[in-house]
């Protein structure tokens, strides 16, 4: 007997507790939706056509014997947003306007918010300026929260800690995962 395919889609990558959904619900209209609702309507979403496209850094990661200026490019309509202390860009970020000087080592962190779409996936761009590192380099980069949240940083005791060594209950027990960009510089200072 000859199988009839009734309907298809292809999945294509997504960012982290996001799914696509027919909206309304049974219609062939898939959208891209940040509040995925398994077993309940998808109509209370928003229908989102896709995500922006990240933006384009002038700089690329790396070392640097000076200070530099970095351009970040916009390739569609839309703001690019950034920060520069390793927080994840939010629409309350710093809007990008002007070329950014990085006269020290930081981090660089930037995605595209447009209408209609969802934001871009974050670029993260560590610079080193006049580091004088002859070992590989591991760059961690994770919003400030993630360590420092006294509800759910892994560097802070937290509500529930007990009040004597070795601090049960305390947010550095918990089973946690946190997002973090991860950058792997080699021995030639090579972003690999």
């Amino acid at each position: 007997a000859a199988l009839t395919v009734i309907d298809s889609e292809t999945f294509v990558p997504m960012q982290s507790d996001h799914s696509t959904a027919r909206i309304p619900d049974g219609s062939g209209n898939w959208c891209f939706v940040n509040t995925p609702s398994p077993g309940s309507t998808n109509d209370n979403s928003v229908c989102y056509t896709s995500y922006a496209i990240p933006p384009v850094f002038s700089l690329a990661a790396g070392f640097y014997t000076s200070s530099r200026w970095l351009t970040l490019t916009n390739p569609q309509a839309g703001l690019i947003r950034y920060t520069t202390n390793g927080d994840e860009p939010t629409t309350s970020s710093t809007p990008y306007l002007f070329p950014i000087l990085v006269n020290k080592s930081m981090v660089v962190r930037a995605k595209v918010f447009s209408s209609g779409k969802l934001p871009s996936p974050t670029i993260t761009n560590t610079y080193f300026i006049s580091e004088d590192i002859t070992l590989p380099v591991f760059a961690i980069n994770t919003d400030s929260l993630n360590l420092w949240d006294e509800n759910n940083g892994i560097y802070s005791f937290g509500p529930n800690a007990q009040p004597n060594y070795p601090y049960f209950g305390a947010n550095f027990w918990q089973d946690r995962e946190k997002n973090a960009s991860i950058e792997f510089f080699d021995r030639d200072k090579s972003r690999i």
